[in-house]
């Protein structure tokens, strides 16, 4: 896993020698975004912005086939103990 610092490093050094492996810089810059730590599951799994995308889309497919659960729904069936 890489830093921010890194990743600041990494563009200065892309800014600093001429245009020179701007594009493996820019790649490698890349990479590292696709790998950094944007949110965290409810288990505590640090989750990429290619994973979280991955979850958000499968969120939303839920809830537009009508899989999902309100939050007054999921209050009422905490109040009746239907999760013990």
């Amino acid at each position: 896993m890489y830093d921010e610092c890194s990743k600041n490093q990494i563009r200065y050094s892309s800014k600093t020698n001429d245009g020179k492996g701007a594009f493996f810089t820019k790649k490698l810059s890349k990479i590292l975004d696709d790998e950094a730590v944007v949110a965290y599951a409810t288990n505590g799994k640090a989750l990429t912005s290619k994973e979280y995308n991955v979850r958000f889309k499968a969120a939303e497919k839920q809830i537009k086939s009508g899989k999902s659960v309100s939050q007054d729904e999921l209050e009422r069936e905490a109040e009746n103990g239907l999760f013990l």
